[in-house]
């Protein structure tokens, strides 16, 4: 029945390229022993070669027992066999992640080796439909989205080595036709303590968890099974129409540590697309952006002003820029292009429209939805535009009044060296009022908000079109 089984998960898949080698990830376990007399069987039925992996983690005494083992059944079915011990506990505690993380860590990273020694692109595990109910009801509990709802699949890139492909033969074979298996065949499987131990999420899931859902529905695994295959179509869909219809639209630059879509477009596309693309850019950051940043980063990206900045995880964040919207780590430095930039002096029409180069300045005296900035102005005053000037000083807000340079303050600010000549200054009375740059305008405290007055005006910029 098993090997059936994975027979028709090949033909769906096509999991095994004839006339290559398959490394099989094997521990001793009933259900990687399993996998390594099946596919002993129907290795001439498929053309293939194989190799056994086996990696002893260094948490059980028994370990080297378990690769003994490993090597004994491997040698006497003629299949060469790799082996290595790695220290998981200090793989836990130098990368501050756990024990399982760990682990797979530390599987892939052998696998990955072993596949470049060998010259291989396939690693087979001994993952069942008992691990995709675990696998999947896990990720509901720690609050996944949807994607989590796939749980494993048939076929995938290995995880950190895409180049990779990951298989797994046995994911629609449940756990009790395996022991029946073992039964039948005389196989004799090791048998791993820890996987008792309800300290960890899944254990607590396989041994208390699901005994209880299974009373409830006794086809709970099928029904898992069948919600994952349903997911997995439709992530399917969702991810080819991001693929053709949303990243055309993304401009990343060349080191490909900024991405930007314009206002207008972000807006345009459904929920489930703007969460799509702030999940998978700031993946490609680095950051793994949940449920709570994704949906506050959204709401600025749809009702902040200019320079407004939502902080995603590992020092990404979305930005507003004048017309787009950026997804970035906070240490790139601005581009150009999102730097208002003049190269003489223009008049500012205090509560009115004022056009300086290919930008428009407006000023009001009620909150506009684009406004970026808000300064105290006196009646009857003369304001412009104009660049820094030697000897430039102003008094910026929490100095108690102490003057500095305009030329320390940009360093300061880390603004490109050859952009500071460029970059817009407010002048009120011939007194610099503010620094305009794109994240926000750095105001002089005389110019600062005063909350009885009736002389705050709100500023707003605007490309030409």
């Amino acid at each position: 029945m098993i090997l059936e089984t994975v027979l028709d998960t090949h033909q769906q898949f096509k999991l095994f390229p004839p006339h290559t080698t398959i490394i099989l990830a094997v521990s001793g376990g009933a259900d990687s022993i399993t996998l390594l007399h099946v596919m002993a069987q129907l290795r001439a039925r498929l053309a293939i070669h194989l190799h056994v992996a086996t990696l002893n983690h260094g948490l059980r005494d028994e370990a080297a027992d378990d690769v003994a083992y490993v090597q004994e059944m491997a040698n006497k079915l003629n299949i060469p066999v790799s082996t290595a011990t790695v220290d998981v506990n200090y793989l836990s505690q130098n990368h501050n992640i756990g024990i399982e993380a760990a682990g797979r860590q530390a599987r892939y990273t052998f696998f990955a080796h072993i596949a470049q020694q060998i010259e291989a692109s396939v690693i087979a595990t001994a993952h069942h439909a008992d691990d995709q109910t675990e696998t999947i009801l896990m990720h509901l509990l720690r609050g996944s989205g949807v994607q989590g709802l796939v749980g494993m699949q048939a076929k995938s890139p290995l995880p950190d080595y895409p180049s990779l492909t990951l298989i797994r033969p046995l994911l629609r074979v449940r756990r009790a036709d395996i022991e029946a298996y073992c039964d039948e065949h005389q196989l004799e499987p090791r048998r791993d303590a820890t996987n008792d131990n309800t300290v960890f999420l899944r254990n607590k899931i396989r041994h208390s968890i699901l005994p209880r859902l299974r009373q409830i529905n006794p086809q709970i695994d099928r029904a898992f099974t069948q919600l994952g295959a349903i997911v997995a179509v439709e992530q399917d869909f969702m991810r080819t129409y991001y693929e053709t219809t949303i990243q055309p639209l993304i401009q990343v630059d060349k080191a490909k540590s900024r991405f930007r879509v314009s206002r207008d477009s972000f807006d345009s596309w459904h929920p489930s697309m703007q969460r799509r693309f702030i999940k998978e850019t700031s993946s490609q950051l680095g950051a793994d952006a949940g449920y709570t940043h994704i949906l506050a980063a959204i709401d600025t990206a749809k009702t902040g002003a200019v320079g407004s900045i939502a902080q995603l995880t590992k020092g990404v964040r979305l930005r507003i820029a004048y017309d787009d919207i950026v997804i970035e780590h906070e240490s790139t430095p601005l581009p150009i292009a999102d730097y208002w930039l003049i190269d003489r002096e223009y008049a500012v029409s205090v509560s009115g429209i004022s056009r300086c180069g290919t930008w428009v300045l407006e000023v009001t005296a009620k909150k506009q939805t684009n406004s970026i900035a808000r300064l105290n102005i006196p009646p009857d005053s003369q304001v412009m535009l104009r660049t820094r000037q030697a000897g430039d000083r102003f008094q910026p807000l929490g100095m108690q009044g102490q003057s500095k340079k305009i030329k320390n303050e940009m360093i300061d600010r880390k603004i490109p060296q050859h952009l500071r000549d460029s970059i817009p200054l407010l002048l009120v009375n011939q007194k610099i009022a503010a620094i305009i740059l794109p994240q926000r305008w750095i105001i002089a405290e005389p110019f600062s908000v005063q909350a009885e007055s009736q002389y705050n005006f709100y500023f707003s910029i605007s490309k030409l079109l």
